[in-house]
């Protein structure tokens, strides 16, 4: 039997139908519905990449990427006014993880982030995993994340 300290699983399905009924507070509804199309394909490894393990991703991952990407719609829309997580250009987005790094950008508390490469991971994948979806409606996007 797993042991489940934290309630990863209850807390991950308790957001689940919270965010069902509203969508996901206080960011744009195209970012919730983004949001939620890509936790719910990390749940049910759809449109993953072919080089990752296989299996569906834990509850603490879940939560985790949930957080992040939440994070980086509410953040993208404080510091560069956009409504759709999507819109944000390669310069933009280089100019925020440097400036996570640097300390420009803090956390809620003030501190700096220790880790801004943890970040970027999460972000590429969400990105990657956005461009697979686009590829396989015929759309084509071009910018390439490097960072």
């Amino acid at each position: 039997m797993k042991i489940n300290p934290y309630k990863h699983k209850e807390r991950y399905f308790s957001w689940k139908e919270e965010v069902k009924k509203k969508g996901i507070p206080r960011i744009s509804e195209f970012n919730s519905d983004l949001i939620l199309r890509y936790i719910e394909n990390m749940e049910h490894r759809i449109n993953i990449s072919t080089t990752n393990i296989k299996g569906a991703r834990s509850y603490t991952r879940l939560n985790t990427l949930r957080e992040k990407v939440i994070f980086f719609a509410k953040r993208f829309n404080e510091v560069y006014e956009t409504d759709k997580i999507t819109d944000i250009t390669e310069e933009q987005l280089i100019k925020f993880f440097s400036g996570m790094r640097s300390g420009k950008i803090k956390r809620k508390d003030g501190k700096e982030y220790r880790s801004a490469s943890d970040f970027v991971k999460i972000f590429k994948a969400f990105w990657h995993w956005h461009q697979k979806v686009n590829r396989e409606k015929g759309l084509k996007l071009f910018i390439s994340l490097e960072l």
